[in-house]
């Protein structure tokens, strides 16, 4: 199973911290051999000079890399032996040489602290932590045979050798241990976040609706996003209302996942987690939402906006004539995509919920709203559940203001203004709040704004022809419409 992104980016920000740290020390290693040599060097002063320089230098570089580079689960391990072998090097030298011809039966090597931190710092399998502890020790030992060959220390007896790697190990043994604590942890955060054959990976996104996650399939290789329907949406106190609104859920659920618009986002399996929690699984979408594009590089081309605008019809229109009402058409919902080859394709998400979330306002509080006041047509802000599809026709009208101008139809304020606006005025001359378009296209949007549902063009597919008639005037529409 592929590691979660966000256990990883918590282990990499580990490791950099005490990468940052060991630099620290080593840096007052450097600056105190520095002050030794230009006062009264000592025996190996220069040896201890070019380790502590060697280990600033190289958990500098590892410190460096991981706060600025993308690294997988094999090149964080990886990354970690490789700083495990030089801080045994350099801990080994320092070790030995500072207690040349003494005892360090007493001493705990600074390396063994080092092994029983990395299962935590870095998680993985009790053996690659034993593993780990090996290679530590034997580059312990390795380095003490080698000054005593030199001549640059004196030998222990061979009674006191136990004593002398004793601290190595326990260090294995403490590794060994602490990783099977660790894999257990792993173990029940991956089980808290199975759903079904699905395993939750890294969190996209949140919002009132709830959160969704990336999810990998147990068998198919293929992603998926994953969107836990908020708690708070399904809690009626009656739990014969709430087991309806569970019913509801499904067969809302069930009625998106038979729209076939390719517009539509596709639905590939729905449920109730054992926590009682409610999600859908949907495709993986590869692109930014409409609101994410306009605040980043502003109002779009009319061309662009007829474009993205139909695409969201069609989608919409096949909702309609089964007898199916958004009721949150909004940028945060509107996703534009590589799809294949296509550019610019959109997606239309969130079919269904907002249907639920209106039958629970009316088991909890009189009056609670159910959709985005900005994108909300006056009879949904009076009465949310006795809407039809003209109320997604404003939506899109006001959706397509906003990507032209980049400002809502009543201008930029807070809710309880907005909706009081909705409520007692009609929609604008579209002229002033910026918005520059064919005079076609300004008629179509503001008849869609009118107060009145009756005034609006009757259907979707109404709308989808008077788009189609400016696109014929203007730019050709691009393939996929």
């Amino acid at each position: 199973m592929p590691a979660s992104q966000d256990l990883l980016k918590d282990a990499a920000k580990r490791l950099m911290l005490v990468a940052l740290l060991v630099a620290a020390v080593a840096a007052l290693g450097v600056a105190a051999t520095i002050v030794e040599l230009a006062s009264s060097p000592r025996d190996h002063s220069w040896v201890r000079f070019g380790a502590a320089t060697w280990v600033l230098l190289l958990a500098s570089v590892v410190a460096v890399a991981l706060r600025r580079a993308e690294v997988s689960v094999v090149q964080m391990r990886w990354t970690a032996t490789g700083f495990l072998f030089v801080i045994a090097v350099s801990s080994g030298l320092l070790r030995h040489l500072v207690s040349a011809g003494d005892s360090t039966i007493g001493m705990v090597p600074g390396i063994a602290v080092f092994v029983m931190l990395l299962p935590v710092l870095v998680p993985g399998s009790p053996r690659r932590a034993a593993l780990n502890g090996v290679m530590a020790m034997a580059v312990d030992v390795g380095t003490y045979a080698v000054l005593v060959g030199a001549e640059m220390r004196a030998a222990v007896s061979p009674a006191e050798t136990f004593g002398l790697f004793r601290g190595d190990l326990i260090a294995i043994g403490v590794a060994y241990g602490i990783a099977h604590i660790v894999v257990s942890l792993e173990d029940r955060i991956t089980q808290a976040r199975q759903l079904g054959a699905y395993t939750l990976l890294d969190k996209l996104g949140e919002g009132a609706m709830g959160e969704v996650w990336t999810a990998s399939h147990a068998s198919l290789q293929r992603p998926a996003a994953v969107k836990l329907i908020n708690p708070a949406m399904f809690e009626a106190r009656d739990p014969l209302a709430r087991e309806k609104l569970v019913q509801r859920f499904e067969r809302e659920a069930q009625a998106t996942a038979a729209l076939r618009s390719p517009h539509t986002v596709v639905i590939y399996d729905f449920g109730v987690a054992d926590d009682g929690t409610l999600y859908y699984v949907m495709e993986l979408l590869e692109g930014q939402d409409v609101q994410q594009i306009v605040e980043r590089h502003g109002p779009m081309p009319v061309e662009r906006v007829v474009h993205l605008i139909r695409q969201v019809c069609h989608s919409l229109a096949e909702a309609h004539a089964k007898g199916m009402v958004h009721r949150d058409v909004k940028p945060a919902n509107v996703f534009v995509c590589t799809y294949g080859r296509e550019q610019d394709f959109v997606k239309v998400l969130d079919f269904g919920l907002v249907k639920v979330a209106a039958a629970q306002a009316q088991l909890t509080m009189v009056g609670t709203l159910t959709g985005t006041p900005g994108f909300m047509a006056p009879e949904q802000a009076r009465n949310g559940a006795a809407v039809d599809g003209r109320a997604d026709v404003f939506a899109v009208a006001a959706l397509a203001c906003f990507m032209l101008s980049g400002r809502l139809v009543y201008g930029n304020m807070a809710p309880a203004a907005y909706l009081a606006a909705l409520e007692s005025k009609s929609v604008p001359p579209l002229a002033t709040i910026g918005i520059i378009a064919p005079p076609a296209l300004e008629a179509l949007l503001q008849q869609c704004l009118e107060r009145d549902p009756d005034a609006r063009p009757p259907s979707m597919d109404a709308v989808l022809d008077r788009l189609a008639e400016i696109s014929a005037r203007g730019a050709p529409a691009r393939p996929g419409d």
